[in-house]
């Protein structure tokens, strides 16, 4: 009695705390699987930035602008006088551009010399990344064309169906392999190889088109070359399968002509076929030929990247930049000694001469105009960042339909301080007028301080920073899914390094790359992390000290 009464006492306390584990365990369980951290990746691409300071003003009318010259020099030429009315676009002073014409014609001649020692350099190396790339793709269209040819005549040739013949044989190569292996039983088993190679070899061409079709100059040198590793293992394969065929066919043909045998089926000619198929072997040992050297040019690139040779060749494709930004520089500076009337109007205040020493900040003249422009006020920072001549870009809030563009035409060297904050008046022309723009209505302009064409570019939310220093979460795999790049995926840690990079230029949403990133390289744009359902967004990176690789899994 008291031992029953022990179990019982006992089997009370335990259950509850078995009850209590397994709840506690469940419990662990849905919070891991709810607790799911997923990265969304972007990639680095090429496009245009421009460098903007934005500001708001108002229109207004009956206006007058100074106008000032963009450098300084010796006035040579005045085409307007006093009172006289001009066009926009007249050419009001023109200063001395002797020396800004010399600067154009050095540039000229740096650029040209730039360019004479890049092109003598590649001459002595002539494979850069973008010709291999391109030769490899070249390569790979033309062997995939001819695989497919191959294929065909593969098909014609061995898998033509005899099975109304009633010979205990579907296509031919049944038949064939039957009578070779029947005289030469040591032979391999030409059936089941030829045939498994063969439908092997139809679903890796299809494989390799759909690769193949994705490939473009963009594509990175790592793609590139995964393709071309997969089309020549294919190509091989092909030659393999080829040279089986032929000598499947050529067994045939012997057997016959050695035991004086009538073939029971006779629909196609041996020795036809027997022709198509050597040559085949031909372009197809081609084919793989080619395909290995590139393999071979490719590696040898890879270990010279760092030589001495390819270096230079960097370096003068630098070079060959950085002239013809000088050379730009240069004619844009020469455009600053010719002063043009922003828009119609009349000339008045005109007081210099031809031979006078004038700077930027001489007045040239007052342009009096009935146009309409747009006069806005910048803090003293943004200020610092325009010049005369910037380009802008003009919304309306009043019409949100319209949309014009105009440059910076003049910009007060006095401030207006108010409440501890210096703002300065920049009036803007417009290139095109509304005939509903009144004055009054509000204005907001974005000045293009600088842009730049054809840079590498990555979203801003990429960029993270540490100890002064920028830096990305570089992703060291290629295949990613497609839906890495919209909802996330998961991703483990040693697939995720810390890059640095040095930027340039920055906009709303993106920012210049100028070193530390290759274009295609898939960094970590931010970081979801879905807790009970619920989904919040965070730039947290893997490298700061609260993250828990054990969050992480593999990519999926």
């Amino acid at each position: 009695m008291t031992f029953k009464k022990l179990n019982k006492k006992t089997l009370i306390f335990i259950i509850p705390l078995i009850i209590a584990l397994i709840g506690v365990i469940i419990f662990i369980k849905i919070k891991n699987n709810n607790h799911q951290v997923k990265y969304i990746l972007t990639k680095v691409s090429r496009g245009n930035i421009n460098s903007i300071v934005s500001g708001s003003g108002e229109i207004v009318a009956n206006n007058q602008v100074t106008l000032n010259p963009k450098a300084s020099g010796t006035v040579v030429y005045i085409g307007a006088k006093n009172g006289q009315f001009v066009n926009k676009g007249k050419l009001i002073v023109k200063l001395d551009t002797t020396d800004a014409e010399k600067a154009v014609r050095n540039a000229e001649i740096n650029l040209e010399n730039a360019k004479l020692n890049l092109e003598k350099t590649k001459q002595a190396n002539p494979i850069d990344e973008t010709t291999l790339k391109r030769q490899a793709m070249a390569a790979m269209t033309n062997t995939l064309s001819d695989t497919k040819t191959v294929l065909n005549s593969l098909n014609d040739i061995l898998f033509t169906d005899i099975s109304g013949y009633h010979i205990n044989s579907n296509y031919l190569i049944d038949y064939y392999s039957h009578i070779v292996n029947f005289y030469h039983p040591e032979d391999i088993d030409y059936d089941t190889v030829i045939t498994n190679n063969y439908n092997k070899l139809k679903t890796l061409n299809t494989s390799n088109q759909a690769i193949i079709s994705y490939l473009n100059d963009n594509s990175s040198f790592s793609e590139v070359k995964n393709a071309l590793d997969k089309i020549t293992d294919t190509t091989k394969l092909l030659n393999d399968t080829v040279q089986l065929s032929y000598q499947l066919i050529n067994r045939y043909d012997s057997v016959l002509k050695d035991n004086n045998l009538t073939p029971a089926i006779a629909i196609r000619n041996i020795l036809t076929d027997k022709s198509t198929l050597a040559s085949y072997l031909s372009l197809v040992n081609t084919d793989t030929t080619t395909l290995l050297n590139l393999q071979n040019s490719f590696a040898n690139y890879l270990n010279n990247a760092n030589n001495p040779v390819t270096f230079n060749l960097r370096v003068l494709e630098l070079n060959v930049e950085q002239a013809q930004n000088a050379l730009d520089n240069a004619k844009d500076n020469l455009n600053d000694y010719y002063v043009y009337a922003p828009f119609d109007g009349i000339v008045s205040q005109l007081n210099i001469n031809v031979g006078d020493n004038i700077n930027i900040n001489t007045p040239i003249c007052v342009l009096i105009t009935k146009d309409k422009i747009a006069k806005i006020t910048l803090t003293e920072v943004d200020l610092a960042k325009i010049k005369l001549g910037d380009k802008a870009q003009l919304t309306f809030d009043a019409l949100p339909d319209f949309k014009t563009t105009g440059q910076v035409i003049e910009i007060d060297p006095l401030g207006v301080e108010s409440q501890g904050v210096v703002s300065y008046t920049v009036k803007i022309s417009l290139d095109k007028i509304d005939e509903r723009l009144n004055p009054g209505m509000s204005v907001n302009a974005d000045i293009i301080t600088d842009s730049k064409e054809n840079v590498l570019l990555l979203n801003n939310s990429a960029i993270k920073s540490i100890n002064n220093k920028k830096y990305v979460e570089l992703v060291t795999i290629k295949d990613v899914p497609e839906e890495a790049f919209k909802s996330g995926i998961s991703l483990s840690n040693n697939v995720i390094k810390r890059q640095f990079i040095e930027t340039g230029l920055s906009d709303d949403n993106n920012t210049e790359i100028i070193s530390g990133l290759n274009e295609g390289d898939i960094v970590v744009l931010r970081i979801i992390n879905s807790v009970s359902n619920k989904t919040t967004n965070t730039t947290r990176s893997m490298f700061t000290p609260n993250f828990n690789p054990q969050t992480q899994r593999a990519l999926r």
